[in-house]
């Protein structure tokens, strides 16, 4: 099963009877080895044969636990990464960004941006006061 981050947990999940959220399997296992591999995730082509499914499945079994698709799963999850680690004003964004998977700083600058709504510079003036427990 997945963390309780709710970044990572599905958009619609199915419910057995006791009321536990269940997911696939493969899809649960399948966000765990991006996770575990942010800087450099394996490809959906190699992802697929670890978890013996063919590319489109797994494309579309995740999206539909998930809510999301794949690449855009590896980049929240580089994104989240990066904004708890920009918390840390000794933390440099270009180490940040290639902690993250991000070669280019321009890149990542551009996606943060995107996703956030203001670069990464930024994330250091603002006090952090999310709890997610």
């Amino acid at each position: 099963m997945l963390t309780q981050n709710p970044l990572f947990l599905p958009s619609a999940p199915a419910a057995s009877e006791d009321g536990a959220v269940v997911m696939d399997a493969r899809v649960a296992q399948a966000a765990q080895i991006i996770v575990r591999n942010i800087q450099s995730p394996p490809t959906v082509k190699a992802l697929a044969a670890q978890l013996r499914l063919s590319p489109s499945r797994l494309q579309h079994l995740f999206k539909k636990e998930m809510g999301l698709g794949l690449i855009r799963f590896i980049r929240a999850t580089r994104l989240a990464r990066a904004n708890a680690m920009l918390q840390d004003p000794t933390r440099r964004v270009k180490e940040v960004a290639l902690a993250v998977g991000y070669p280019d700083l321009s890149k990542f600058s551009h996606d943060f941006k995107k996703h956030y709504g203001q670069p990464p510079s930024w994330m250091r003036k603002i006090p952090v006061t999310a709890d997610f427990r």
